[in-house]
């Protein structure tokens, strides 16, 4: 039991500086993960200011697509916690570098990143450690939400909210193979585009199946980025679409005024790519057999062994060249006009798809692209469409609320607003 009212059910993993645990509020009867400090950290000023700098900045940016922390305390052993929403899947460390991932899938999980990365910097607030396994695809059911987690070395723009300085001149933080050149560097001045450049970064190893920058060491890794170009994404993998490669590369500028100026501006160039017809979460790779304990994420379940596992890029290409082919037979049976109607290859005809959004706080007014739905709960049929659409929803005396969703199947969307303090 922590603190009276956290009731400890299995541990999840560990890590570096603690543990996390699947506990149960007893409270209110909700399943949540429990991360603790490990105690040989406890009493280090700078753990505690990175444990707790990780609380303050989630708490502040509030995002749907960004972990959410419910509360944070010392046990009556003296030991710091952090109460965090429980998710149920894997990172997407357990996914990238062993195969390219099909082109929607990883502009939908772009388009995620890029809305957590825009609340994050519009609360003034930099990541600064963006890497696949900061990146959690959370599941639910046929879908799921991308959740970027760990603000552990974040920084804040202001001085109230940065708190004690966990840096020092010259000092680099982060992981090495996701870095900015200016960051690599240890520049002092690393904004926001620090992190469009790690968001490339990681969409670049997703479509490719391999890291930008690779060395024998960290530091080899670090000269590379700071003084070097990685190999141009249409070179090391030819399959992907023009505009999507020059998307990356713009990310991935040397120059900070290069890049995409802001999170928003990355998502426009990626929207275009998203929901055709390989978006489905990808499944995690296999662990190793020694290391089945270690397969829990650190914020979820242990992850399920997918009958299913990545193709090889051959078998991957094989793949799309047979659905292709399978909808250009499915035109000519059904129909031009009725498959351009419904917008989803190779899927049966459907004339509308459900739409249900639920929610903490009754009466909360749901919109659809600017359009009221109603108010929660909400539950409509809509025709089904390609691209994504703005999902808001709104109280008063509560932060709005507003994700991205894709209406190419029936969706169950759960939005928990945080009243204004």
């Amino acid at each position: 039991m922590v603190s009276g009212k956290y009731a400890i059910v299995r541990e999840i993993a560990q890590g570096g500086m603690g543990m996390v645990y699947e506990a149960e509020n007893l409270s209110i009867g909700r399943r949540v993960a429990l991360k603790v400090l490990a105690a040989s950290f406890a009493t280090n000023p700078e753990a505690l200011e990175r444990f707790h700098r990780e609380a303050r900045a989630a708490a502040r940016i509030g995002h749907p697509n960004i972990l959410d922390v419910l509360d944070m305390g010392v046990s009556e052993g003296g030991t710091p916690y952090i109460v965090m929403e429980l998710l149920r899947g894997y990172d997407l460390g357990r996914v990238v570098g062993t195969a390219p991932i099909g082109r929607a899938v990883c502009a939908d999980i772009g388009l995620q990143l890029c809305g957590a990365l825009g609340a994050a910097h519009a609360a003034g607030i930099i990541h600064r450690d963006l890497k696949p396994e900061n990146v959690f695809l959370a599941r639910r059911g046929a879908f799921f939400t991308v959740k970027v987690i760990d603000f552990g070395i974040a920084r804040f723009l202001d001085p109230i909210g940065a708190g004690r300085r966990i840096t020092s001149k010259g000092v680099v933080l982060g992981t090495a193979a996701y870095m900015s050149p200016e960051q690599a560097r240890g520049d002092r001045l690393v904004d926001h585009r620090t992190d469009i450049y790690s968001a490339g970064v990681i969409l670049y190893e997703m479509l490719s199946g391999r890291a930008p920058y690779r060395g024998a060491s960290n530091a080899a890794v670090l000269r590379a980025i700071a003084d070097g170009e990685p190999p141009a994404l249409s070179a090391v993998a030819p399959w992907v679409d023009q505009g999507l490669a020059s998307a990356v590369g713009k990310a991935m500028a040397r120059a900070p005024e290069a890049r995409f100026q802001t999170a928003a501006d990355l998502a426009i160039a990626l929207r275009h790519f998203a929901g055709s017809i390989d978006a489905s979460p990808p499944s995690p790779a296999p662990p190793p057999r020694s290391a089945a304990e270690s397969a829990e994420t650190t914020t979820g379940e242990t992850t399920r062994r997918d009958s299913i596992s990545w193709l090889s890029r051959r078998t991957s290409v094989r793949r799309r060249w047979l659905t292709l082919l399978a909808i250009w037979v499915a035109m000519w049976l059904g129909g031009f006009v009725a498959w351009q109607k419904l917008g989803l290859p190779g899927t049966r005809t459907q004339e509308t798809l459900s739409l249900r959004v639920t929610g903490d706080a009754a009466d909360a007014r749901v919109l659809l692209d600017g359009r009221l739905l109603g108010r929660l709960p909400v539950a409509v049929k809509l025709p089904p469409s390609r691209g994504h659409h703005v999902l808001r929803v709104e109280a008063d005396g509560y932060p709005p609320s507003e994700q991205t969703i894709a209406l190419t199947r029936p969706l169950h969307v759960i939005v928990n607003l945080a009243r204004r303090p």
